[in-house]
């Protein structure tokens, strides 16, 4: 039995709103900083290393955030940047509560 990409999206989608509602991913604040961070990737770990996500879920969302940045970007602040789309934490908050609707990346020249 095959899974349709719509099945895997809603998938990404499910584990990226566990992190963010959990509160591992946003902007940091004293006294958080042990848990919270601004790059979904260590948020994913420390959520995983936590026990709110399994490492295949953890797995599942790097993947999908490695296939949307390519090889060209080393963070979705760099690729946003680079792209000229708001690139601060509101903006990359944004971008992972609707992973869907994610802007389009071109690739470097």
């Amino acid at each position: 039995m095959s899974t349709s990409c719509v099945d895997v999206q809603a998938d990404v989608q499910a584990v990226f709103d566990k992190v963010i509602n959990a509160g591992y991913y946003g902007r940091p604040r004293h006294g958080n900083e042990h848990v919270m961070s601004s790059f979904m990737c260590i948020s994913l770990d420390r959520a995983r290393n936590n026990g709110l996500i399994t490492w295949d879920e953890c797995t599942l969302a790097k993947t999908a955030i490695s296939g949307y940045l390519t090889e060209c970007f080393s963070s979705l602040t760099n690729a946003l940047a680079y792209n000229r789309h708001p690139f601060n934490i509101t903006a990359r908050l944004a971008i992972y509560r609707d992973w869907a609707n994610r802007p389009v990346l071109t690739r470097l020249l």
